[in-house]
This record gives structure tokens, sequence and C-alpha cells, in this order.
């Protein structure tokens, strides 16, 4: 083999300078695992230059992986770590149960047994360590407390009778399911039932035996004592019992509760940032793209809606109808509009009713994203903050310029640590009523 067949390379163990050939295999190796395509001698930090009866057996328990990331990098270095502890607990050819057994508290019973299942069937070191590891990996009985046993809550009649309707109900259900080839847990109606009676002994134990005196409090105080979920489950009951028995109310089902948004937006000085890379980006329909989403709020999905005769120039400037009717667009967003779209430029050009952008919404989406270089819903809740901040005030104008929903605006307000709709003032409140208008054009 000539040395121009060999390259040199670092074995991942030991991190000595090795010769081979290329593997091409994209996964990194030691001198055991390069197996015939090794070449040379090997550096003076190998592992088989110690002379331990078990090396090769050990060596062979950390094979060649591919480098994905950082989680593989780890779950390799434990697995020399864990070679390092038996090389050092068997140097003698003898197994150092005191040294293993202290070494082996460092390593989950997996890693542990992962280790002896890698050895070869033929190891001698596979016998020495076999009843070792049995202790380590034996599965340890827990205690279990005993159970507390449940006190009987005796239901009224109308719970009982309602808990029946419901069971009948549950059970005709699931045998629907499994007849039409749902895949359909037999146990489902049984978990119901049971969701429905810890619900009917809570009202019990709080003093209610008639379905004309639920409310949605007493759903409220399932939510406080037990959780969001459980009365989830619950409410399918009430759901099921309205116009079944005589209740007075039709109870709402408990909403999940989301994040608000408000926590969400992003800083504006990454805004700003992400508003300069954006408008010097080549592709001017990206750059429009996240423009409008950067300082307009408007969600890609609903860009790619657009049409050429959204746009319009009048007074002298860009307008575009976003949502409810025209609005004025900043200087830097005509100007970028009018390369992408020369047309716009004068005064009497009507633009066919033809999408505004070629791209597909996926694609628009991801290269805006890879651009701005930071996630677009913050992105554009910022956008929703700037224009607050800039003195549009008007909930309801923003709402209907573009189409920005009234809870998200609210929830951006509480970010500005400020009361917007009293403490701007009316000039800045006029002037930007002013360009809502398209009376001014700054």
């Amino acid at each position: 083999m000539s040395d121009q067949q060999c390259r040199t390379r670092k074995c991942y163990v030991c991190y000595g300078k090795v010769s081979s050939r290329a593997t091409n295999d994209n996964r990194r190796h030691n001198c055991v695992s390069l197996g015939e395509a090794l070449c040379g001698e090997l550096p003076v930090e190998c592992w088989q230059l110690q002379h331990h009866p078990y090396v090769l057996d050990i060596l062979g328990t950390i094979t060649a992986y591919q480098q994905k990331g950082k989680l593989s990098d780890i779950a390799h270095q434990r697995r020399v770590e864990l070679a390092k502890m038996v090389l050092s607990a068997t140097e003698t050819g003898q197994l150092d149960k005191k040294t293993f057994f202290e070494g082996a508290t460092g390593f989950s019973s997996r890693q542990i047994k992962g280790f002896l299942d890698a050895l070869p069937e033929s190891s001698s070191l596979r016998d020495l360590l076999t009843q070792s590891v049995a202790e380590i990996t034996k599965p340890k009985l827990k205690e279990k407390a005993p159970k507390l046993n449940k006190p009987l809550v005796e239901l009224p009649p109308e719970f009982e009778k309602a808990l029946g309707m419901y069971a009948e109900a549950s059970e005709r259900r699931a045998k629907l399911k499994v007849e039409r080839g749902h895949d359909y847990d037999p146990r489902t109606a049984i978990r119901r039932i049971e969701d429905a009676r810890r619900f009917c002994e809570f009202l019990t134990q709080h003093g209610v035996t008639r379905w004309a005196d639920v409310a949605a409090r007493h759903l409220d105080d399932y939510i406080v004592t037990v959780n969001r979920h459980a009365a989830q489950r619950a409410w399918t009951f009430l759901n099921f019992l309205h116009g079944r028995v005589p209740m007075l109310v039709k109870i709402p089902r408990p909403r999940d509760t989301p994040r608000h948004s408000g926590a969400m937006v992003a800083l504006l000085s990454d805004a700003k940032k992400a508003i300069g890379r954006l408008a010097k980006h080549p592709d001017l329909q990206v750059a429009i793209a996240g423009l409008f989403l950067a300082m307009y709020a408007q969600t890609i999905a609903h860009s790619c809606t657009l049409r050429l005769n959204h746009f319009r120039r009048q007074d002298g400037s860009l307008q575009a109808k976003f949502h409810g009717d025209w609005m004025p667009l900043d200087l830097l967003t005509d100007q970028i509009i009018c390369q992408y779209r020369p047309e716009y430029a004068e005064s009497s050009h009507i633009g066919p009713d033809e999408p505004f952008f070629s791209y597909s919404c996926s694609t628009l989406n991801q290269k805006v994203a890879e651009i701005a270089g930071i996630p677009l819903k913050p992105l554009r809740l910022a956008a929703i903050s700037n224009l607050l901040r800039s003195g549009m005030t008007d909930r309801g104008a923003i709402a209907y310029y573009l189409g920005v929903s009234m809870p998200t605006i609210e929830d951006v307000e509480r970010t500005t640590y400020w009361d917007l709709q009293s403490t701007v003032p009316p000039e800045i409140v006029e002037a930007r009523n002013e360009v809502i208008r398209g009376e001014r054009c700054e």
C-alpha cells in the first residue's frame, strides 16, 4: 500500500494520530473499528500498547459513530468513560469488584448492560462481568405505599340517573366506533364514566344535589380543585346532559390557557436589524414580504393572497389594501416595490387581478425566516408594538386596516408599560390619523 493511499486521522478514543485509508462512511473511528483500513504504526497513546489482557474486547465496544451533533458526542464520551472504568477494574486479568461497583455508580443500568452486550460472545471478559452486571442491573423492588381508602360518596338520585344514561351512551358510542373500523380504545368508555362520576362526587361534596343548581362557577371551582383538563372532560358529560336533565344554563367548555402574545414580542433592536437585512436582500419578493411582516404586521400567508390590483399610487404615495381599505406605504417599501414592479411608479397604473408574489407560501415563509434571523411571530408582534409606539393607538383602525385581531393588539399593548390610549400626545395621534386617511405621506 503506497503512502499516497493513506491519510492521517485522529483516533476518537486516545486522540493519537493514525494512518488509514479513506473509509468514506462519514463516521469517526478508532484503531480497532478501522479494521483493515488501518495502515502504519499505532500512536504511542493507543490503548493497545497498554498490554491489557482485555483491551481489544473493550475497544471493540466503542464502535464507529456518526457525529450528528452534541448529543452523539456526549453518548460517545460516556462509552469511553465506561470503557476506561472497566480497563481499570480488570487490569490484573481478574475483576476488582470494589473498583467496578464504585465506578458503576456513575452509569445507568442501561449503559452497563449495553457494554456487556457489545462484548464478543467468545470473550472471557463477558464471563467475568456477567454476574456483577446482573447484580447492578437487577430491578429494585420499590415498597408501594398503602392505598388510602377513598371515602364513599352517596350520590343523589338525579346524579345516579344521569350517570346511567351517560354510561349507556358511552358504551353505545364505543360499540359503533369499533363496528365502523375506528381505532378506539375500549377503555375510553370506562374512563368517560369514571370522569363523570368524579365530577358528580365533587358536586355532592359541595352541597349540590340537583342539576337545576349546577352553574358555570361549579366547573370553575373544579378547575381550581383538580385541573383544567379534568374540567374539560367533565364538561363533555355536562354537554351530554344538556336537554336531557333540567339544567337551567348551558355551561361553556373551559378553554385551554395559551401563552399571551405579548410575552413573545421581539426586541426593538432585533426588529430593526431584521428590517435592515430584509431591505438589502437582492431577492425583491423576499424583501417585500419581509417588510410587510416586520413593518405592517402582515403574515406571510396573508401576503401571498395579495393581488396586483391591491396596490395603487395616489397623491404621489403608493397605497396597499391589506385588509379593509387603502393604506399609504412608507418610502422604503415604496421604492422596493417599484423596483419589483416598475409600473407602480405611474399614477394611472391599475394592476390586473393576478397574484402579487410568484413564490409559494412555504417558500416565501422559509426564505423570509432565514433572512430575518429571528422567529417570524415575534417579529410580527414587534411590528404591532412599533405601530402603537408611533402613535397609531386606535385599536379599531389597526384591526380594520391591517387585519390584526383585537386580543393580539391588547396583549402587545401590555408590553409598552404605559396606557397608550391616554398618554400619547394628541398631535402625534392626529398626524398618524392623517397618514391613515392619506392626507400626508410623511
